[in-house]
């Protein structure tokens, strides 16, 4: 693998590491579990040789990383039964709205940023 390849395939993993970071900031066990599931990704194809899957396997790694930045929102169990609450992320592309209707969400919303409204499930 050229020393290019290797560069960018350390740019993609950082990009992964630290979207998973964003995404499941304070839950341990998702946090433990992506970053078994991202290293055991990375160690199944660092025998990769042929530039054309190398290529693949990196675009796969960054739509991964867009994904999670962009369309995933971690659901947080509060001490009521059935009442979960959110942080919206400003790099997230679902709005706010669809969330609520998604998950029959109620106001309750912080307010106070761009990335910082809360959704509370009903």
């Amino acid at each position: 693998m050229a020393t290019t390849s290797r560069a960018r395939v350390m740019s993609v993993y950082r990009n992964l590491w630290r979207a998973r970071q964003r995404v499941f900031a304070n839950d341990a066990p998702a946090l433990i579990k992506t970053a078994e599931v991202l290293r055991s990704e990375f160690r199944q194809r660092s025998g990769l040789t042929d530039p054309t899957d190398i290529e693949q396997s990196l675009e796969a790694a960054h739509d991964a990383c867009e994904f999670l930045d962009q369309e995933v929102a971690q659901l947080i169990p509060q001490d009521e039964e059935n009442v979960y609450r959110t942080k919206i992320r400003k790099e997230m592309t679902i709005p706010i709205e669809a969330l609520r209707e998604k998950f029959q969400c109620g106001g309750g919303g912080s307010g106070g940023g761009n990335n910082s409204d809360n959704a509370t499930a009903a």
